[in-house]
């Protein structure tokens, strides 16, 4: 897959801007998880619905619209930006999905966690197309590029086509540079933050109650949201 910063698709082409969260074999002690997700949105709505409101959050509250923004360097927020950042989840509807696995998931003898998660979050965008309407015309998927992980995803989400009601669409693909500073993947970077607490929440819980980031992200519209964290894969 190729590093771009730009990426023409129709008007009608749902846009997946993914993600990683932790390490996927599981090598930070201190956060024993892996997982892959993000968020998605049409074409015709990505700057309404996501950039430009999240442009303006980080202008009233975060020091300027064009100031990088990521999660894991978001040290002491205050109680107005962790509001905004809340209401931000809660009120712009687009789809949010995410896979998590953490060091005591079960796993077939000399499977990796990225090829069970990889086999997820297909399953999780078949699970939110359905959910899509109008009918996207093609479909774009845009990883945040990563030295130790590009080849491993081109490997697992190779694909070109994909299918939906029986007809196949042209599949698009790209790497997108952290520092190209794409809002939908700075949303996509606090969508799989919020996933990776829950998964070590889980790790050391698994009857834990979910925090409250995680369910501004996943449970402010259900309809729109795909999660799953896998505690076990029994082999085929």
């Amino acid at each position: 897959m190729a590093v771009a910063p730009r990426l023409a698709v129709s008007q009608t082409c749902l846009i997946f801007f993914i993600d990683e969260t932790g390490h996927e074999t599981f090598a930070d002690s201190n956060y024993p998880v892996f997982g892959l997700g993000g968020c998605a949105i049409t074409g015709s709505s990505a700057a309404t619905v996501i950039a430009e409101p999240w442009r303006a959050m980080k202008a009233a509250h975060f020091g300027g619209e064009d100031v990088p923004l990521h999660a894991n360097q978001l040290r002491d927020p205050t109680s107005d930006q962790l509001k905004a950042l809340g209401t931000f989840f809660r009120e712009q509807q687009f789809a949010r999905l995410a896979v998590t696995m953490s060091k005591s998931a079960m796993l077939p003898t000399g499977t990796a966690p990225l090829d069970i998660i990889a086999g997820a979050m297909m399953n999780r965008y078949t699970d939110l197309l359905r959910r899509v309407s109008p009918e996207p015309s093609e479909l774009a998927f845009l990883h945040e590029a990563s030295d130790r992980l590009d080849e491993l995803i081109e490997k697992h989400f190779g694909g070109t086509v994909a299918q939906i009601n029986g007809k196949m669409i042209p599949v698009h693909k790209g790497l997108v540079e952290k520092l190209h500073g794409l809002p939908e993947l700075e949303v996509a970077d606090f969508i799989m933050h919020a996933a990776g607490r829950r998964a070590a929440q889980l790790h050391r819980d698994p009857t834990a109650k979910p925090q409250k980031d995680f369910v501004a992200v996943f449970h402010s519209n259900p309809t729109l949201c795909s999660y799953i964290h896998i505690q076990e894969r029994t082999a085929k």
